[in-house]
């Protein structure tokens, strides 16, 4: 994976004139760690549900020994998540846009990695993601989006061999939404 500096400028994908500050695009050495909040995960989390800019491929969390290296999945309130195929974006109350790899959950959640906090104030005060004005957002910031990033759910949560249904359904309530809006 790419290393930015935290609160750097966006420059991985085109983002037009407008700016994008990255956060959590991690290499080994110097990572600032505190320990997570439940409230900085389950925020983090629900930004991890919307997959930006999705690629093929995975990238594997450099934080981890190397040995245990691999695609990562993550679980939480019931609900597991590939992560590191794709970004979030949080938008804070006054506009400004941040862009981070979801495996920025991962990186919270395992290695403790301290988001910076203007990140912080806008995961806690911005858009919320899902509700209506986010989805415009990303419409408006022109990346590519889909709900739920390559989720599998929970076999508790979905009943097996039943994933792909769910998810035809929630497509579906998505493109309605959307074309309600």
């Amino acid at each position: 994976m790419a290393h930015f500096e935290d609160l750097s400028k966006y420059s991985y994908w085109a983002c037009g004139s407008l700016e994008v500050l990255n956060v959590g695009w991690l290499e080994q050495s110097g990572l600032a760690t505190a320990l997570p909040t439940g409230e900085h995960l389950d925020l983090l989390w629900e930004h991890c549900k919307i997959a930006v800019e999705q690629t093929r491929g995975f990238y594997l969390c450099l934080l981890c020994p190397e040995p245990q290296r691999g695609i990562v999945y993550a679980s939480r309130n019931g609900m597991s998540l590939h992560l590191g195929s794709a970004e979030i974006r949080v938008i804070s109350a006054d506009g400004r846009v941040y862009a981070a790899p979801n495996l920025i959950y991962h990186s919270v959640h395992t290695h403790h990695y301290k988001l910076p906090e203007e990140f912080v104030a806008a995961l806690q005060t911005g858009l919320v993601p899902g509700s209506k004005e986010y989805f415009e957002s990303l419409d408006a910031l022109g990346v590519d989006w889909k709900g739920l990033s390559t989720q599998r759910a929970a076999s508790q949560v979905v009943p097996k061999g039943t994933e792909i249904e769910a998810l035809q359904k929630l497509e579906t309530a998505l493109r309605i939404f959307r074309e309600d809006s």
